[in-house]
C-alpha cells in the first residue's frame, strides 16, 4: 500500500532540499512461522470470521449432506466443503495471519461468497450448533420449551417469543434445522454476552477515565461517513423503522438502539460499530481488510 505521509527530519543533512521525494518501507509487524491464508478466502459476518474448507466427501458425515456442504467434484475425487470459524492475528491487503480455526495443510476455498447459498447455510448451521451446545442442557442437541425459556433468561431478552412458531414440526422440541431457520430469519447470533466484574474502588480512585471506544469510534465515524447518507434517506441524523427495514441487516441495526425509542441515531450506530470493532480486535480477529462497511 502507498500512503501520503508528513514527517519531521531532526538535524537534516545539507543534501536535503525542499521538494525531494522518497520511497520508504515501514515494517509494521513481524510474525515468524505463521500460518497464512489469502484475504480472498475470508468471509466476515456480524463480527465473526469464517472460511470454507475442502474435505474428502463422506456420505456418513451429516455436514456433507446436500442441505449443507453437499457433494462436489468428479466421481474419483469427490469432496465436500465445511465451515471454519477463525480468528486472525493480523492482516494486510494480501494475507491473514491465522490465530486459530485452521490447521496447516487444509485447503481453503477462494472467494467463498461466490458460493453464497452454501456459505449462508453453513454459517447458519454453525451458529445453530453452537447455540445448542450452549443451551441444550440435557445434551440431546434440541431445545425443549423449558430450555427455550432458560435460554431467553441467559440471553437477557426473548430470542424465542413463541416456541410453537419455531417448532414447525410440532414435536415439542426445537431441532438444529428449526433453530437455524430462526437464526437466519432474525440474524440473531444467540450468544451470551460475557459480564465482566468492575472494580468500583479502582474506578472511583481513578483521576482520569479514558473512553475505551475512543479509537474505534474515530475509525467507525470515518467509515460511516461513506454510506450514512444512503441509509438516512430524510437526512435527520437517525434511522427510523422504515429506513432500518430497508437495510441489509435490520435485526443487527436494531441492537444499536440503546435507548429503545424505536430509532437508531447516528451516534448510536457509530457506537455500535465501534463496539463490534473493539470486540473483534480483542478476540484476535483484527479489522476486516476492506473495512467494516455499511449494513
Amino acid at each position: 500500500k502507498e500512503f501520503a505521509t508528513y514527517i519531521q527530519i531532526i538535524d537534516p543533512p545539507e543534501a536535503i532540499r525542499t521538494g525531494l521525494t522518497a520511497e520508504v518501507e515501514v515494517l509494521v509487524n513481524t510474525l515468524a512461522n505463521q500460518l497464512m491464508i489469502p484475504v480472498q478466502t475470508l468471509h466476515e459476518d456480524q463480527g465473526q470470521a469464517f472460511c470454507l474448507v475442502r474435505s474428502p466427501y463422506d456420505h456418513n458425515n451429516p455436514m456433507h449432506a446436500d442441505t449443507l456442504g453437499g457433494k462436489h467434484g468428479d466421481p474419483d475425487d469427490e469432496f465436500s466443503v465445511e465451515i471454519r470459524h477463525i480468528n486472525y492475528l493480523a492482516s494486510n491487503n494480501k494475507f491473514l495471519a491465522i490465530k486459530d480455526g485452521l490447521t496447516a495443510g487444509e485447503m481453503v476455498v477462494m472467494n467463498p461468497r461466490s458460493e453464497e447459498s452454501i456459505l449462508i447455510r453453513l454459517v447458519t448451521n454453525y451458529r445453530a450448533r453452537k447455540a445448542l451446545d450452549t443451551f441444550s442442557t440435557d445434551g440431546n442437541s434440541t431445545l425443549s420449551e423449558q430450555e427455550g425459556k432458560d435460554m431467553n433468561k441467559k440471553l437477557g431478552y426473548e430470542a424465542i417469543s413463541s416456541f410453537s412458531s419455531v417448532d414447525t414440526n410440532k414435536d415439542g422440541e426445537i431441532d438444529i434445522s428449526e433453530l437455524g431457520n430462526l437464526i437466519d430469519r432474525t440474524q440473531n447470533l444467540l450468544e451470551v454476552t460475557e459480564q465482566k466484574e468492575i472494580n468500583v474502588e479502582e474506578v472511583l480512585n481513578s483521576t482520569e477515565q479514558e473512553d475505551p471506544l475512543a479509537e474505534f469510534k474515530e475509525r467507525a465515524e470515518s467509515r460511516v461517513a461513506n454510506f450514512w447518507s444512503a441509509m438516512d434517506k430524510n437526512g435527520d441524523a437517525k434511522l427510523d423503522k422504515d429506513e432500518i427495514a430497508a437495510t441489509r441487516d435490520p435485526a443487527g441495526i436494531q441492537l444499536d438502539d440503546t435507548n429503545k425509542d424505536g430509532e437508531v441515531s447516528k451516534e448510536e450506530f457509530i457506537t455500535g460499530m465501534a463496539k463490534r470493532m473493539k470486540n473483534n480486535a480483542e478476540s484476535g480477529g483484527g479489522s476486516r481488510p476492506g473495512g467494516e462497511g455499511g449494513r
